[in-house]
């Protein structure tokens, strides 16, 4: 179990859990999108881009 929850720690995650506590501490919406591969995240971005007050991206 220890083995298990060292895999399952994702510091890459740490400045998207922290953008996401405080957008919705100031009444902001959040949208997260999970995608297969970089290329559709690029998409996602993109089409985000316009409309986002800020975006953040993880590996």
């Amino acid at each position: 179990m220890l083995v298990a929850g060292f895999i399952s720690i994702r510091p890459d995650h740490d400045p998207l859990i922290n953008d996401v506590r405080k957008a919705t501490s100031t009444g902001k919406w959040v949208l997260i999108v999970h995608t297969d591969t970089s290329n559709k995240a690029d998409q996602a971005q993109q089409l985000m881009e316009p409309f986002a007050t800020s975006t953040t991206a993880t590996l």
